[in-house]
Parts: structure tokens; C-alpha cells; sequence
């Protein structure tokens, strides 16, 4: 999804639009990423110490078009010590680049500076961010659904703001292919947006006070058609995901998929179910059609994890999780509920030494703390040296093993290598390659590692010391060599 956002202040008003780069996880899929391509709006700020004179140069539309050298002095923002400002000509559309001056003399204090990404240059951090003139200050705005959105799917429109007079109210719109405004002002900061048409959009996030003082947002975002998707795309549930539900009756969930225009345009649907007990209640399978039934036995939340597959080569599979609320009396409209989607993992350990038959328990911390799935699932890349359940690893054979934790939701993943030492009582001295038997070839590697021709692990060289003066040698190569061959029973 390609979009791009701007900010509209009320005292001076402000068409920016960030670039930047800037996804955040959500369950519904991702916060629409912020890219834009015309940052500058119709005020440049300056904040400086360097002078209390600055001047602007810029140039517009082309190399040819600019303002005479060295360009035009900037103001002192009223109240602001370091602060300056100068505002564009209207007839100005597109701003290539400019240049900060100490003064009229043309002395530099930038270079060529194109990449306005923003209204407002630190000189002394040399970068580009927002100056927002209004009484009201928008803290949050974003669009959570999938990073490519399509007709039929549901996205979920929100925004937060403090300041003016505090009876702030909210309007949330969208303009395109389909003008429609979702929520008029009031105090609801939240709507749910399904599109029908594709195309691209604008979504208009706009805020007052009881003042009369204004602010708004923009977001650009495209909407692809639903019906000509070859990827699978999972277009919604009913009921809702977050919806409650009523301990001790059946939930039908009837899941809706689009996309696999491939081959046959089958799509297959698997669903496992997890109670709040962390029990599975289902076998999960792949079907054609994407209803099934479970019995909400048990109060807390249930965890729904969807699969929906194409038939293509690679079975291409998309993923989503739904969660509901086994109450005993659910309310009529529990209202929308923003989703927050895990966005990380961390384990207390990276690294651990353990002997056979020791274990320990890795804790997980899925990022951020309130996210709505906090699910685990664990594995080890070498079950012969160390095997892992629910967070606890047990020790089972020396060598090494890798023990990852990968969250349910987002497949973020964190590791610990733990290293499993050989129980003393078990080594068999003068087996080099651990195959449980001191043979000829033993002595012919203990020979290569004593004249430096092969490397030599701290394991292997405890089994192969067999004279026990601390290093390897060609005595411990040719004492090897006699036991292989029957001329010696033991060390």
C-alpha cells in the first residue's frame, strides 16, 4: 500500500506530508506505512543559534527557477529564542531544495539541502521534522490493516489529541473513488472503514475544541480490488474478532477469504482454537470453506488462529489472529476495540551451559507488554543435545543446540544457544569422533590436531589428552594408536 501523510494546523495551516518509513504492527496486519513526496508546506522554520539574522535561498520546479542570491531573511518566531520563519509564496508548488545563510552576505551555514522531508530544519541536528502551530496537539493518528488493502477487508480508523479548551471532538473521512464521512465530530476518535471500491484514497482525521481551534490529519492510502487478488486475503469474521461471547454456548464463526485467482481459484481454510486454559478444542485441518463451530466452555479469551491457503505451487498461506471473550452476560456493543499486535520477543538468556540431565526454564517477553497474543512457540534446531517445552530446556546429549521462541502472532523470534558438556562419567578417552569406540583413525586425527594440520574442539581434546599433561601431543596420538590396536588395554 503506497501512502503519504500531511498535517493541517489551524493558525497557520500546514500541507506537509513526512517521509519516512514507519510501520506498526497491528492484528488487524500493519499501521499503513508514512511516504510522502512534497514535505515542505507553505512555512519553513529554522531553528538555529548560529545567527539572529538568517536568510533563505530556495529554488522551485527546476534549476532555473529560484529566488535572487542570497535569498530572503527569515523572522523571529514570536516567543522563541532560536526559532525563525518564512513563508512561501503562494504560487510556489513544488520546492526543490534550499539554503540557510548566516545574513545578506551569502555566508553558508547548509549546503544544497533537497531532501525536505518536513517543515521545520535543525541546523544543529540536521534534520527535518514537524513545527505544528495549533492549540491542539494530534498525539496519534493511524489506519491498522493490512500493508496491501483491499475491498471487503476492514480497517480501523483512529486518532488521539490533547489540548485547546479540552472538550476536544473528532471527525473521521474518507475521499476517493467513495466520499463517505465514517464518524461526524463527537467524542468517538475511532471508525471502521470497509470499502467497497478500489482505488486511491484520502482518510481525513479532523479535531476542534468548543474555541473554534482546528486540526487535522491526512492519510493517502490505496485500496486494491479484492476479486482480482491471486494471494489469499482474509476479508473478515463473523462475529468480530474482540467480540463477546456467552460462556457455555456454540460460536459459529463464519470466516470470509478472497484472492487465489490461480489454477482452480480454490482457497482452503484451516482453523486452530485455543482456550483460555491454553487447550486446543479442534483438530485443526484445511477445508474449502472457512466455518466451523466450538463450544465456549470456559471464561477468558479464546485465541483463533486462521490460515487461508491458495492452490498455487507454493501453497501461498495468509495468516490472521481473532480473539473472543467468553463472558457469562456479554454486552450489546462493547464498542470498537483498537487491536495491539505484537511487534517483538526477547529471552532473559542468549547463551546457557548445561550438563546431561540438567534444565532450566527461558522466559519469554513478547514487546509490547499489552499486546493481545503473547503466545510462544518453541523449538530446538538439535534435539539430540537439548530438547525445549513450554520455555523449559533439558540437557539430553552434549554438543550444542539452538533454542528458539517465535510468537504465534507476527513470527517475531528471539534465541538462546545452549551448550550441553558431556557427562565426565561417560567419556571414553581416546574416542577423537565420538562414535563410542577408540579406533585407528582416532589416533590419526589426535596426530593432525598435535602437529597443528586440523583444529581441535575443548571436548575433544578432554576425551583425547590421554596422558593427562594438559595438551595433545604425538605420545597421546601414538597411545591411541596402541589401544585401537589391542597392544594396550587402558590409558
Amino acid at each position: 500500500m503506497i501512502t503519504k501523510t500531511k498535517r493541517i494546523g489551524a493558525v497557520r495551516t500546514i500541507a506537509a506530508a513526512l517521509t519516512a518509513a514507519s510501520v506498526l504492527a497491528a492484528a488487524f496486519g500493519t499501521v499503513i506505512t508514512v511516504n510522502a513526496d512534497t514535505a515542505y508546506g507553505k512555512t519553513i522554520y529554522l531553528e538555529t543559534d548560529q545567527t539572529e539574522n538568517p536568510y533563505i535561498y530556495y529554488w522551485y520546479k527546476d534549476s532555473q527557477n529560484g529566488i535572487d542570491w542570497p535569498g530572503k531573511a527569515m523572522s523571529k518566531v514570536s516567543g522563541e529564542d532560536d526559532l525563525f520563519f518564512y513563508d512561501l509564496p503562494r504560487d510556489i508548488s513544488e520546492l526543490n531544495g534550499v539554503i540557510f545563510n548566516k545574513d545578506d552576505s551569502g555566508d553558508k551555514m547548509t549546503g544544497d539541502v533537497t531532501n525536505i522531508n518536513g517543515n521545520l530544519y535543525d541546523l544543529g541536528k540536521g534534520v527535518w521534522s514537524m513545527h505544528d502551530t495549533s492549540s491542539i496537539t494530534i498525539t496519534e493518528y493511524k489506519v491498522i490493516c493490512d500493508k496491501t488493502f483491499y475491498t471487503g477487508q476492514e480497517a480501523v480508523l483512529y486518532i488521539n489529541a490533547e489540548g485547546g479548551d479540552g472538550n476536544l471532538q473528532y471527525k473521521i473521512s474518507v475521499k476517493g473513488p467513495e466520499d463517505k464521512v465514517l464518524s461526524d465530530y463527537s467524542k468517538n476518535n475511532s471508525a471502521v472503514w470497509t470499502p467497497s471500491k478500489a482505488g486511491d484514497y484520502t482518510v481525513v482525521f479532523e479535531v476542534k475544541d468548543g474555541s473554534g481551534d482546528t486540526n487535522a490529519r491526512e492519510l493517502s492510502m490505496s485500496v486494491e480490488d479484492s476479486a482480482s487478488a491471486v494471494e489469499p486475503v482474509f476479508l473478515g469474521v463473523y462475529p468480530k474478532s474482540n467480540s463477546q461471547i456467552k460462556k457455555g454456548e456454540t460460536v459459529d464463526l463464519d470466516i470470509k477469504g478472497a484472492g487465489g485467482n490461480i489454477n482452480n481459484k480454490i482457497l482452503f481454510y484451516k482453523t486452530e482454537i485455543i482456550d483460555p486454559n491454553g487447550t486446543r478444542v479442534n483438530t485443526p485441518y484445511y477445508k474449502t470453506n472457512g466455518q466451523i463451530s466450538f463450544d465456549a466452555d470456559v471464561l477468558g479469551t479464546y485465541t483463533v488462529y486462521v490460515s487461508i491457503q491458495n492452490n498455487s505451487a507454493n501453497n501461498t498461506t495468509t495468516k490472521k489472529t481473532l480473539f473472543y471473550s467468553s463472558v457469562d452476560d456479554p454486552t450489546d456493543d462493547p464498542g470498537i476495540i483498537i487491536p495491539v499486535s505484537a511487534e517483538g520477543v526477547t529471552l532473559d538468556k542468549t547463551s546457557a551451559e548445561l550438563e546431561i540431565g540438567e534444565s532450566f526454564t527461558l522466559k519469554a517477553e513478547v514487546k509490547p507488554s499489552n499486546a493481545d497474543d503473547k503466545n510462544i512457540v518453541w523449538s530446538t534446531n538439535n534435539a539430540k543435545a537439548a530438547v525445549v517445552e513450554n520455555g523449559k530446556v533439558t540437557a539430553v546429549g552434549s554438543g550444542t543446540a539452538t533454542i528458539t521462541a517465535k510468537t504465534k502472532d507476527g513470527g517475531f523470534t528471539a534465541k538462546c544457544v545452549v551448550t550441553v558438556k558431556p557427562d565426565k562419567d561417560s567419556i571414553l578417552l581416546g574416542d577423537y569422533d565420538s562414535n563410542g569406540k577408540v579406533e585407528r583413525k582416532d589416533a590419526q586425527y589426535v596426530q593432525k590436531a598435535a602437529l597443528g594440520l586440523t583444529s581441535i574442539t575443548s571436548e575433544q581434546k578432554e576425551r583425547c589428552d590421554v596422558d593427562g599433561d594438559g595438551t595433545i601431543t604425538l605420545k597421546d596420538a601414538a597411545l591411541i594408536k596402541q589401544l585401537a590396536a589391542g597392544v594396550i588395554d587402558e590409558f
